[in-house]
């Protein structure tokens, strides 16, 4: 009986990490594993492709790069 259940909660517990890996934290079980309750958040992800948010990522990480660039450039003599 101890092995049955010891595989049950096994099968259970792969469930839950493969649901939450798969759909991420926010998503997975209603949001049962975020961290914050922002629901604001879970709505922009939601409506947004997975393309249009990593563009806007790079856009992000170019703005900061180039932001770099221009700080050394306006610093040298």
């Amino acid at each position: 009986m101890a092995k049955l259940l010891a595989i049950v909660l096994m099968v259970v517990a792969i469930w839950v990490g493969l649901t939450v890996y798969t759909e991420g934290t926010d998503r997975a079980f209603g949001g049962l594993f975020a961290g914050s309750s922002d629901s604001s958040t879970l709505e922009a992800t939601e409506t947004r492709s997975t393309g249009e948010r990593a563009g806007d990522a790079l856009q992000r990480a170019y703005d900061v790069s180039e932001g770099r660039v221009d700080r050394a450039v306006g610093e040298a003599p």
